[in-house]
């Protein structure tokens, strides 16, 4: 059996270039989601003119094909560009890196709109003066982009239709610094503040703050919630800035953001009830 070191060597050694990880095949293990992503791509796919994939690595779309006439993918990962395109070109898809790997570099302003954003892998794109594909949720609109045991509304997921402003005085950001604990939904990589001026932005953020008020209301914003109203002057829903003065013990809190965990563990845990008793 190697060592230890020459697990670690092997695995340092090991090429990922195109997110290759055949050299894993029969020594991982792991399980499925209930649902299929592919499966819920392609009919989306068959109905758009244009599609925007992001993050793309290039081996999911290609399997996709065929794909909307005018098709573009970014890839963040340097070595991976060349590679997406190898695969993509043949099939018509333009490749471009992203803002992070490639600041200052080829943008998305040339492909104008799109009919279907994909997006795998990365968190929603926030919008980015540079170039960069634009992604928002309207204030107090429901919260759908991951499962979650209690309804939620948006907060703080700006986009283009905002526009920066000096902090308004009367938004007094204790009660949210105060009521901004846990994240949730934390992913890879980071995401720069899209209005701080310079390539590398001096404030990024990654995941959720989920906020539980006393009338029952579940507010989900992102962590850079706080850096919005400090430094850009959002002001957040007078609704959402009334439940954080509500002082006193919650019905819920953040301990409800382990509720997806759990119930899942409990449905793993039938599953191997049912079949080890048939």
């Amino acid at each position: 059996m190697p060592s230890y070191q020459q697990l670690v060597e092997e695995a340092l050694a090991a090429p990922v270039a195109g997110w290759d990880f055949t050299w894993l095949r029969g020594r991982s293990h792991g399980g499925d989601p209930s649902w299929s992503y592919p499966g819920l791509a392609r009919p989306l796919i068959a109905g758009a003119a244009s599609l925007l994939d992001v993050d793309t690595g290039g081996e999911l779309l290609a399997s996709l094909a065929p794909l909307p006439p005018r098709t573009v993918a970014t890839e963040s990962w340097a070595p991976n560009v060349p590679v997406a395109a190898a695969r993509l070109s043949p099939l018509g898809v333009t490749v471009l890196p992203s803002l992070d790997a490639a600041p200052g570099g080829p943008s998305l302003d040339a492909h104008g709109g799109f009919d279907l954003v994909l997006n795998r892998r990365a968190h929603p794109p926030l919008p980015d003066p540079r170039g960069a594909v634009a992604v928002e949720y309207p204030d107090l609109s429901p919260y759908e982009y991951y499962e979650f045991p209690l309804p939620m509304r948006n907060v703080g997921w700006l986009g283009p239709s905002f526009t920066p402003r000096p902090p308004a005085p009367d938004v007094d950001p204790r009660p949210l610094r105060a009521a901004s604990r846990a994240r949730s939904n934390v992913m890879l990589g980071w995401h720069d503040c899209p209005w701080c001026p310079g390539t590398t932005a001096p404030h990024d953020g990654n995941g959720e703050y989920h906020y539980y008020a006393h009338d029952g209301e579940v507010y989900a914003a992102p962590v850079m919630l706080l850096h919005y109203v400090e430094v850009h002057g959002y002001r957040p829903p007078e609704q959402f800035l009334e439940a954080l003065r509500v002082p006193g013990e919650l019905p819920w809190d953040d301990r409800a953001d382990d509720l997806p965990g759990l119930v899942r563990w409990g449905f793993d845990l039938q599953r191997t009830t049912d079949g080890a008793n048939p």
